[in-house]
């Protein structure tokens, strides 16, 4: 029997702002928010990932090796996010 509802989703199709975009980036850069909020979900787990190992690390006295690999991949993302968002709502327009 065919569905009533005719409402159809289509997740994601909004274009995204480079202002909200940057704004996760200073402000939750570290957990991979920015790069969740541009549809790129398996970098922003793996950040968050990276993250969680990382302080894991530090309390097991292992060092930061996890973190300055963090902090490299929020640099290159300072400088590339801008690119990322404006191919992502290429994708979706």
């Amino acid at each position: 029997m065919p569905s009533t509802n005719s409402v159809k989703e289509f997740p994601n199709t909004e274009s995204k702002s480079n202002t909200t975009a940057h704004l996760l980036l200073f402000l939750f850069g570290w957990l991979g928010a920015h790069r969740l909020y541009i549809n790129e979900r398996t970098s922003g787990v793996l950040m968050l990932a990276l993250l969680l190992l990382s302080v894991l690390m530090l309390f097991a006295n292992l060092g930061v090796a996890g973190f300055v690999v963090l902090f490299f991949w929020w640099v290159l993302d300072v400088f590339t996010l801008h690119q990322r968002v404006q191919k992502q709502n290429e994708i979706t327009s």
